[in-house]
């Protein structure tokens, strides 16, 4: 397995594990012609205090009242009124699952919708909170992305087991998983075209398409390379998608997605597509293992001029403006810029010079300053941009009644279970000797992992010989790093123990010592300047060896430091994006690094385990 961490970009075993931290690419429309780049800063929104409030703001959105809603990690949700001018906080005490908040969504009864870490969604209809687990509806506890329908005002939601659908007229659930035609069960983004056509945009798998004409019935999947070699070019310029969206470009439709190698975009229902990447892409190409094979123009690894390139190749949010029909476009690290309907006029860029801005989200009011959802302890928060003059003004006015709380799912009957078993009939006798797939996440057991994995054998990382708990015989693993290193001899990876005594639930419990355990193995790539963020590698390698059988094989990642006031947000650790692949044994390390993956997902936003 291998895992990449092409933040730093890291680390992979021998059913091969490999990690990977990403560089984001952005989707392209047409080459741009950048126009004088006007700077500005980001400054805080509507009184956002990061001292009580946090500076972790994952998402934010506007209800039907205007009212303002902004979720954060670790700190709950929060309310500002738009009459009162006053912000109110909402906590697991008012009903939410948990505190961690990563999709807003507000369907069209005016009901605010809140996903959580591992607990599923939570609604509020005005007067008061309902959570919804796995039991209750949208079949994943962790949820990703939460979207309405323009033509039916149906509810999506992006779980770590597919994707739910919430039907207002039924008020029932419906979902669409592997067993549906998706590629994986791990969605990212929704967006939906006027038609209600619904864009996936996968974890690591692209974007998947499907047509509401025929009921969602069927699913077509569009993939990237590995990382396209120039600045511009035709199709996506990843399968990795953070975002993506439907905006209008002169009366017309076109889906877009950003990725840690820029930004796609298609105008023809995501059929054929085009990319247009960051001012930093050569980096990251530069980067890669193996090489690029070399162009025969030196020119063609470069678009026709920087200028029409994106502020950065890591693109996380996208968005459309309803009123000037400007893209507001968030980066992982240069904060965000704005460009116009087509992309092909850069209007504004804001960032802080000191400080490395992530964007994780845009609430664009109808009438109000545009508000940027900012991930960074120590500067982000609510921000909008300091030449902002437009006021929050209210929207509609509340409804005298307010609206019923969804239904949780039905029991399933006899025509249901039919059904399904049919679905996973695809499955039969699909899984052949020494190959692999990925069966899915798990965002509730955190670090209490005794009697749940590691049967057989477990080896708890950065404890060395020690950590390794072995009930059965038959079984070994070996941690190294990858073949792309600019290490002396014959390099190991680093082990770090932070704390043998842990007191947070998520660190894994060590059934040796009867603690918990917050420890690390680093691949060296945290050696700067050695490594810069943009190389490939060296990557974590584990090397993992079964008996004859059937074996699920199991990785647990824990961004989090209790020592640390700032826990898994300070420096580097708010950039952890791993790609984790599953590659065939070979003794031949430059051929398994080279090879197709059997299985792949992505670690992201893990600070929970």
């Amino acid at each position: 397995m291998k895992t990449q961490n092409k933040i730093q970009r890291s680390p992979c075993a021998r059913i091969g594990i490999r990690f990977c931290a990403w560089v984001a690419l952005l989707a392209m429309f047409a080459p741009c012609a950048l126009h004088a780049q006007e700077q500005r800063r980001l400054v805080r929104a509507l009184n956002w205090d990061r001292e009580s409030q946090g500076g972790y703001v994952t998402c934010v959105v506007a209800d039907l009242q205007n009212n303002i809603w902004a979720g954060t990690e670790g700190k709950g949700l929060w309310r500002y009124d738009v009459n009162k001018k006053t912000w109110s906080h909402v906590t697991v005490d008012d009903g939410l699952g948990d505190d961690n908040i990563y999709a807003l969504a507000v369907d069209k009864l005016g009901r605010v919708w809140a996903g959580h870490l591992n607990h599923g969604v939570s609604v509020f209809n005005g007067e008061k909170w309902k959570n919804y687990g796995v039991m209750e509806g949208p079949l994943g506890a962790r949820v990703f992305a939460i979207a309405t329908c323009p033509a039916d005002g149906d509810v999506w939601i992006a779980t770590d087991c597919g994707v739910a659908r919430y039907s207002l007229e039924k008020d029932d659930w419906d979902y669409y998983t592997r067993a549906s035609g998706l590629p994986s069960n791990q969605a990212r983004a929704i967006a939906f075209d006027s038609k209600g056509n619904v864009y996936l945009g996968m974890q690591c798998d692209g974007v998947a398409i499907a047509s509401a004409a025929d009921g969602y019935k069927k699913w077509t999947n569009v993939t990237g390379p590995k990382m396209p070699a120039t600045g511009t070019g035709d199709g996506l310029p990843s399968s990795i998608i953070n975002d993506i969206t439907v905006a209008t470009v002169a009366g017309n439709e076109r889906v877009i997605v950003a990725t840690p190698e820029g930004m796609g975009e298609s105008d023809d229902g995501g059929q054929k597509w085009k990319f247009i990447r960051g001012q930093d892409f050569q980096n990251d190409v530069d980067g890669l293992y193996p090489e690029p094979p070399e162009q025969n123009d030196p020119a063609a690894t470069a678009t026709e001029g920087a200028d029409d390139l994106f502020m950065e190749d890591f693109i996380t949010a996208i968005k459309q403006d309803e009123k000037t029909k400007h893209m507001f476009v968030g980066y992982r690290k240069k904060g965000m810029e704005v460009r116009s309907e087509s992309m092909d006029g850069f209007l504004i860029g804001a960032q802080q010079s000191d400080w490395n801005y992530t964007v994780r989200g845009f609430c664009l009011p109808e009438k109000g300053p545009p508000l940027i959802a900012v991930a960074d302890v120590h500067v982000g928060g609510l921000m909008t941009l300091d030449n902002a003059s437009a006021e929050l003004e209210p929207g509609d006015a509340p409804p005298k009644t307010a609206p019923v709380l969804p239904s949780p799912v039905k029991a399933a009957d006899a025509d249901t279970l039919a059904a399904l078993a049919k679905h996973l009939a695809v499955f039969k006798n699909q899984l052949k000797p020494g190959e692999g797939y990925f069966l899915g996440d798990d965002w509730g057991t955190e670090g209490d992992w005794i009697g749940r994995y590691g049967a057989c054998f477990a080896k708890l990382c950065g404890l060395g010989a020690d950590g390794t708990f072995a009930p059965e015989q038959g079984f070994d693993v070996k941690i190294d790093i990858g073949p792309h290193n600019k290490e002396q001899n014959d390099p190991a990876p680093e082990s770090y123990v932070a704390n043998k005594h842990a007191n947070a639930l998520r660190a894994p419990y060590n059934p040796l010592t009867g603690h918990r355990v917050e420890a690390e193995l680093n691949d060296l790539s945290c050696r700067l300047p050695t490594y810069d963020a943009d190389w490939e590698g060296p990557d974590l390698w584990v090397d993992t060896k079964v008996p004859a059988g059937l074996y699920r094989v199991s990785l647990y990642f824990h961004n989090y430091d209790e020592q640390a006031t700032t826990g898994g947000h300070d420096f580097d650790n708010k950039y952890r994006d791993y790609d984790v692949q599953l590659l065939a044994w070979q003794d031949d390390r430059d051929a398994v690094q080279k090879s197709q993956p059997m299985a792949r997902t992505r670690v992201v936003d893990f600070r929970g385990g």
